[in-house]
């Protein structure tokens, strides 16, 4: 019997509204560990995530149940509000 094999690899790039530099110090750090908690969350595993002040990038396998926008809708809705609620000093932080 055969058996079925996927990879869904996917690099994403997400950067902040008007490429602000917002993305610095603690928040970098945290920000990082929080977007991989919400991938396995969701099923999904971060294989790397880094960036500069002003973008992520972020390459994810995926789970075939879950689809390349949802993941980064997820992610990004879900960053945002930890960001928001976090660090009180970021409310005018935005992808």
């Amino acid at each position: 019997m055969g058996e079925t094999y996927y990879s869904i690899n996917i690099h994403y790039v997400f950067s902040t509204k008007k490429r602000v530099p917002m993305v610095t110090g603690e928040l970098r750090d945290r920000l990082h560990a929080f977007m991989g908690g919400i991938l396995e969350k969701h099923g999904a595993k971060s294989l790397c995530i880094g960036g500069t002040a002003d973008h992520i990038h972020l390459l994810a396998s995926l789970p075939t149940t879950l689809s390349i926008g949802k993941t980064a809708q997820l992610v990004k809705g879900g960053s945002s509000k930890w960001i928001h609620d976090t660090f009180r000093d970021k409310r005018e932080f935005a992808w």
